[in-house]
């Protein structure tokens, strides 16, 4: 007799399907064989410098992390394209966003969560002071 489990992540059936987070690539962990490599599923908004680090990172499950710079006076940043045709947001529904950010090099403003269906904000929030 043969006993085992497979599963197959076919499409992301899994990541996007089961995983009840939305973000394609949370953890910026892809590697070269993927699109943009480790910015694989984000587009870079604005005039936004974004570099993908991996030293002290949060923990050692996730080590890699982006650092954004902004050096305009318009909002510019970092999206995220969900999985296979972008996330499926319905309107009246709440929804949690959560991060951990820290302000380098002095930087200690503000940083903005918007949730975007196409080019309209149907909801944001913002983190008023983020610690260095």
């Amino acid at each position: 007799m043969l006993f085992g489990v497979f599963f197959e992540d076919i499409n992301f059936a899994a990541d996007g399907g089961l995983y009840a987070e939305m973000v394609l690539n949370r953890s910026f962990e892809f590697t070269e064989i993927a699109a943009n490599d480790a910015l694989h599923g984000w587009n870079i908004i604005g005039g936004a410098e974004v570099e993908v680090r991996n030293e002290n990172g949060l923990n050692e499950n996730n080590t890699n992390y982006i650092v954004i710079k902004n050096n305009s006076d318009t909002p510019s940043g970092v999206a995220n394209v969900g999985f296979l045709d972008g996330m499926s947001i319905e309107n009246g529904k709440n929804y949690r966003f959560s991060v951990y950010a820290k302000g380098i090099d002095g930087y200690n403003g503000k940083l903005y969560a918007k949730l975007m269906s196409g080019n309209e904000c149907v909801g944001e929030g913002i983190i008023d002071k983020i610690s260095s």
